[in-house]
């Protein structure tokens, strides 16, 4: 659709909320203000720089590899590229550091961007099944969550 292949300039501007960090009982163990924020660099190139806590900054790009069929890239500007798929108004990004596996998505919206992480670790990997088929399941340890709101 249209606003598939304009994404991501709808979005761009300067949002903010608050970044809730659960804990494995689901209560909201911390709080850190979370701002992103959107800008054109060239047509298929956007700043995408992320702030937490108003000091930790992430300065990364993301680049548009094929609006049509969803695939764009978060250019992390140190050597590391993560994939970043978009199905409508969603996008997402599965990667592993160390055997930490990450799974982020945004939910955009006119009003909102809806943030979301989890994370499994090593030692919560359960494999099952039988000589046919193995299944693995990767246990949740973390989970994160931010409503931001356009303030520019």
């Amino acid at each position: 659709g249209a606003q598939t292949t304009s994404f991501p300039q709808p979005y761009i501007g300067i949002w903010k909320g608050t970044l809730e960090i659960y804990n494995n009982g689901g209560k909201v163990v911390n709080t850190v203000p979370m701002e992103l924020h959107i800008k054109t660099i060239e047509s298929e190139r956007f700043s995408w720089k992320t702030i937490y806590n108003n000091t930790d900054v992430r300065d990364y790009e993301l680049v548009i590899i094929d609006a049509a069929k969803g695939k764009y890239q978060i250019d992390e500007k140190n050597g590391i590229v993560l994939d970043l798929r978009l199905f409508g108004s969603k996008s997402f990004t599965c990667f592993e550091v160390d055997g930490y596996l990450i799974y982020d998505s945004y939910t955009f919206s006119k009003d909102e961007i809806v943030f979301e992480l989890t994370s499994s670790a090593p030692e919560a990997i359960t494999k099952s099944g039988s000589n046919e088929q193995t299944v693995t399941s990767y246990g949740q340890i973390a989970y994160q969550k931010a409503v931001l709101k356009r303030i520019k």
